[in-house]
């Protein structure tokens, strides 16, 4: 007996596979929160002539088909609007965002497990402490004043910043410089709240450096925090200006900020009079508290041309 080939109308809509191409910004929100509660994606939200060939009985396929034509055309506009964010204006919204939690965590960072040892201090990777900069973004009058898209290429940018300034802080050490020439003899049984030598803050090197100095390692970082369908040659550029921009600052806090209120105390074993009425301080430590550092607010990044 032959089989009669019969069509069936489509009862239900289409599941959403891996064949589903995005959709615009402006119906992602519904169409997303529809998908996560059904497993399917209404027909409301797809262009008119795929939801015709859905609402029609057309077979799955043709409107999965019929979805990939029409939105084929999505991302030129997702590119359209990528274009037009990437300006000036948001450049300096972001280098002054980075300006300002910058300056908060000069106020705020501090060196602590540090090991004094007569007059040398030392301590490992992960000595110096400061807040992480995405973290007092919300701080900043230049971060309220972006929305939607440019939103999320501030967050982008300051993400990746962020992590690498995050990544060259935990890599500081003290290799056992000079700080406390004074604890060598020290009259009394444990040496008082001492100031250490000023010192610059490149004495204090990092193996990570070169994540804050190079403008190409802040570019990829920030490239990283880019959604798939954010990427373009202009997102590069853009970026590539914002880490050129910010490496020269980088370059400049770390030359000329200083250290200069770091505290150091510890006890004097040998002290023992009047037979031994000196002695060097041995095991002894840095008070951690904020401050250490002489001038916050000198920091400043320069604005460099930006072409898109």
């Amino acid at each position: 007996m032959a089989l009669r080939k019969t069509t069936r109308p489509l009862s239900r809509t289409p599941r959403v596979t891996a064949r589903t191409p995005l959709l615009k910004r402006a119906t992602s929100t519904t169409a997303s929160t529809t998908v996560a509660a059904t497993g399917t994606l209404p027909i409301a939200t797809l262009a008119p002539g795929v939801a015709t060939a859905a609402n029609s009985g057309t077979d799955s396929h043709d409107v999965f088909a019929a979805m990939e034509v029409s939105y084929g055309s999505v991302q030129p506009v997702e590119a359209d609007a990528l274009a037009g964010a990437l300006t000036v204006d948001l450049r300096d919204k972001i280098l002054e965002v980075v300006t300002e939690t910058v300056r908060l965590w000069l106020q705020l960072a501090h060196f602590q497990n540090v090991s004094i040892q007569i007059a040398s201090a030392i301590a490992p990777a992960g000595c110096l402490q400061g807040p992480r900069l995405r973290d007092y973004r919300q701080n900043s009058n230049a971060y309220h004043s972006t929305t939607g898209l440019e939103r999320e290429l501030m967050d982008m940018a300051l993400r990746g910043i962020s992590d690498n300034f995050a990544l060259w802080q935990s890599f500081v050490i003290i290799p056992g410089l000079p700080l406390f020439p004074s604890f060598a003899a020290i009259p009394m049984a444990e040496a008082p709240p001492t100031p250490a030598v000023p010192m610059p803050l490149s004495a204090f090197p990092s193996g990570q450096v070169s994540m804050i100095l190079s403008d190409v390692q802040l570019r990829n970082a920030m490239l990283s925090e880019a959604p798939n369908d954010l990427n373009a040659t202009d997102l590069a550029d853009f970026c590539q200006n914002i880490g050129k921009c910010c490496a020269l600052a980088f370059q400049i806090m770390v030359s000329s900020q200083v250290v200069v209120s770091m505290l150091g105390t510890g006890p004097v074993p040998s002290f023992a009079p009047p037979y031994v009425p000196v002695g060097p301080v041995m095991g002894g430590s840095v008070i951690a508290a904020p401050g250490m550092f002489a001038a916050p607010g000198s920091f400043s990044i320069p604005k460099l041309p930006l072409n898109i």
